[in-house]
């Protein structure tokens, strides 16, 4: 081979060898691009989620605590009836339920529930709802059927006078149908955590109640606003949580996404049609 000829041939090649290095850049670059902004996408989207959540949760609060006021300003066991059998508390909450702190009474606004020996006193949220000023939640839990359910708890007043305790009961089940609408584009999920790791609604229902490290091999990440990746016990794949956005203050809840990389990488090079 002549030397123009060879030299001819490197000259191809490296301009050869320049454009594919090129093109992976760009490809890179792009697919990293797409990827950066599906990320973003997502936290929008989940940051909207926590605010509607938010709202949800903290107008049942405002609910219960007008129920307060109103019993406060005309304290009396006709009041509280009274009170507890206004429409919105029957539209508002599963159950509302009561008792005081002198005597074993007590108020509900359903005249078919009269549980045996039941006292408000010796329920766990009768503290809850004590040690509190205004009203609180109690920690989420399933009932018989599998729901998710929590209570909104607090004080009867008599002038400023503790006399005793009251709470509505609430399904989850708004809050989990509105988070278990959320898949990302098939790219994930998202469930919801208190801050001890209790899943308190997850897509799969028979995760709630179960702690999120019995399914995420390792430590469990610290909880942030950055994407982590994190193993699966099952080591199918791994995941990116997004364990952010404190939801309600009152249970110290966290919104968490469980995204897999490799369908978000998927995704973004599907939408840039490099597939």
């Amino acid at each position: 081979m002549k030397v123009s000829q060879k030299v001819a041939l490197y000259a191809s090649a490296i301009v050869i060898l320049a454009f594919s290095l090129y093109s992976w850049i760009q490809y890179s670059s792009l697919k990293n691009a797409l990827f950066t902004k599906t990320t973003t996408s997502t936290q929008e989207s989940s940051r909207a989620l926590a605010v509607q959540v938010n709202n949800w949760l903290n107008g049942k609060l405002a609910l219960i605590d007008v129920a307060s006021q109103a019993i406060d300003s005309d304290f009396s066991n006709q009041s509280i009836q009274k009170t507890f059998d206004l429409p919105i508390y029957k539209q508002e909450f599963l159950l509302m339920f009561g008792g005081l702190d002198a005597e074993a009474v007590r108020f509900s606004n359903d005249p078919n529930w009269n549980p045996p020996g039941w006292d408000a006193r010796k329920r766990p949220w009768y503290p809850v709802a004590n040690a509190h000023k205004r009203a609180v939640f109690t920690e989420p839990y399933l009932s018989t059927e599998g729901d998710v359910l929590i209570s909104a708890v607090a004080n009867f007043y008599d002038k400023g006078q503790f006399k005793g305790a009251f709470g509505g009961d609430l399904s989850l089940r708004t809050v989990s149908d509105a988070v278990n609408t959320l898949n990302f584009n098939g790219t994930g999920y998202a469930y919801l955590v208190n801050e001890a790791g209790k899943i308190i609604s997850h897509p799969d229902t028979d995760l709630n109640g179960k702690n999120i490290t019995e399914f995420i091999a390792g430590n469990l990440p610290q909880l942030s606003t950055e994407l982590t990746r994190v193993s699966l016990k099952d080591g199918s794949h791994a995941t990116l949580p997004l364990p952010h956005y404190r939801t309600y203050m009152a249970l110290n809840g966290l919104l968490v996404l469980s995204l897999t990389k490799t369908k978000c990488y998927r995704m973004s090079v599907s939408l840039a049609g490099l597939r």
